[in-house]
């Protein structure tokens, strides 16, 4: 799909996919005169009629394939969708993260437009608690020394609390609630303080138990449950002003 701009100034769009439509439907008429036509003619000489059609058809539907190649479609070249403005991103925090010998520690998915980390409970706070084990400032360390190396490229860190549901809990208890927040809290604290990560892009969230990734009803579970997780969000490109105006 292209952008024009007619005479008057006013901005329209062109689409392929219409003049497209519109080769097809000359084809079908000259088709169906074809077939009138051919009602007329002796069998011996009807097939004639449909190699013409078909390498007409090949011919629009290779000029098609050529379009979207091209990004008429708005594809990247080779047919592709267009890569992922965090995928440079992506592919030098997983580098540093295996180099540093933390692949098994830290879990690393890449979303549309996000990148999330995963840190297992138990390997930075004590068990019911938002205070941190010693042996997780390492990871923590190298972690945010990774964010602070693409802080540029980056517009926000998300961190998120999550605990795991174990046992009936009553409507008074609000002890998951403040358990995920806290220990999101305790990243943050870690971040700003150790790791010079600018507080103006973090911001936290406590899910309590209410989003989990596995059952509840095996330790294991409650294990993958209970995590901390770390979203960094990609800066939105600068607009290039085409197309906008005050009013």
């Amino acid at each position: 799909m292209a952008l024009k701009i007619k005479k008057n100034g006013e901005k329209c769009l062109y689409n392929s996919d219409f003049v497209l439509y519109n080769q097809f439907v000359t084809i079908l008429i000259v088709r169906k005169k074809a077939d009138q036509k051919r009602s007329r003619l002796p069998a011996s000489e009807n097939r004639t009629h449909w190699p013409g059609f078909s390498r007409t058809v090949r011919r629009l539907t290779a000029s098609r394939a050529s379009d979207t190649r091209g990004g008429v479609s708005g594809a990247a070249p080779g047919g592709n969708a267009a890569p992922d403005e965090l995928d440079g991103v992506y592919e030098k925090i997983k580098n540093k993260i295996s180099e540093g010998g933390y692949a098994e520690s830290i879990l690393l998915e890449k979303q549309r437009g996000y990148i999330n980390f995963k840190f297992k409970d138990n390997l930075l706070f004590y068990p019911d608690s938002a205070a941190m084990r010693e042996s997780s400032f390492d990871i923590l360390q190298y972690m945010g020394d990774l964010l602070r190396g693409v802080d540029s490229e980056i517009d926000s860190i998300e961190i998120s609390g999550f605990t795991a549901e174990a046992g009936k809990v009553s409507s008074g208890n609000y002890f998951a609630w403040e358990l995920s927040s806290n220990r999101a809290i305790s990243v943050l604290k870690f971040f700003s303080s150790k790791c010079s990560l600018p507080q103006s892009k973090m911001f936290i969230a406590g899910h309590s138990y209410y989003q989990p990734v596995a059952g509840n009803d095996t330790e294991k579970g409650r294990s993958l449950n209970r995590r901390v997780e770390v979203k960094i969000v990609r800066s939105k490109p600068a607009s290039s002003g085409v197309g906008t105006g005050s009013g």
